[in-house]
């Protein structure tokens, strides 16, 4: 501890550490209240997280970015159910709104760009940003009590963290990926693993581990 971590600390809304004797960072989305759900704070830190690792000194400390969700209290579990709404809410100005929109794309971005392989570990819910995030990352692997889901087309606005782009290069199927879009329909762990979105553990526990 000390010095040579101090990458790994000062935030809240994630929480980073690495694994023993392993150089993989674990960032867990960080309000199980609220099932990891987006706030501008998050997708700040985890630009700012990103930002360090992709620092040549860190990168050598740090081989893999393993990302998962926060668990409840109450054993519920969520990647992340994205954007939150109470939040959205909360925006009054265009410029409030706009910032939440930029910071979500480019929280998104960061992952997508940063310099290590990069893992989602997703258990519950992973809806719009949440999956957005996911297929950010290099490699998905899913949990049978996943669920994979899109639910902006079904109050009238699309995927705006790069979802769009990201889901058909995933999926082997572009028509499967417009189906999941223009839908909103919720996958199964399974079922989305079956249309390519991520690897299924069978095991129900934490994937990262």
């Amino acid at each position: 501890q000390g010095c040579a971590d101090s990458y790994l600390h000062g935030y809240e809304a994630i929480k980073v550490s690495v694994l023993p004797n392993d150089p993989v960072a674990i960032l867990q989305l960080n309000r199980p209240s609220r099932m990891n759900a987006l706030t501008e704070k998050m997708a700040e830190e985890i630009m700012d997280f990103v930002f360090r690792i992709n620092n040549a000194e860190n990168v050598n400390r740090t081989k893999c970015l393993v990302i998962t969700g926060c668990e409840a209290s109450n054993e519920k579990y969520a990647f992340s159910t994205g954007r939150d709404l109470k939040i959205s809410a909360q925006h009054t100005t265009q410029e409030q709104k706009d910032y939440y929109m930029s910071v979500a794309l480019q929280s998104v971005l960061s992952i997508k760009d940063c310099v290590i392989p990069t893992i989602a570990s997703i258990r519950g819910a992973a809806f719009g940003w949440g999956a957005e995030l996911a297929l950010a990352c290099d490699i998905r692997y899913l949990s049978p009590c996943s669920t994979i889901c899109f639910p902006e087309t079904a109050i009238g606005i699309f995927p705006g963290a790069a979802g769009a782009v990201f889901l058909p290069r995933v999926l082997p199927s572009c028509s499967a990926a417009r189906e999941m879009i223009f839908t909103s329909s919720r996958y199964t762990g399974q079922e989305a693993a079956e249309l390519g979105f991520g690897r299924l553990i069978q095991e129900d526990k934490d994937v990262s581990s």
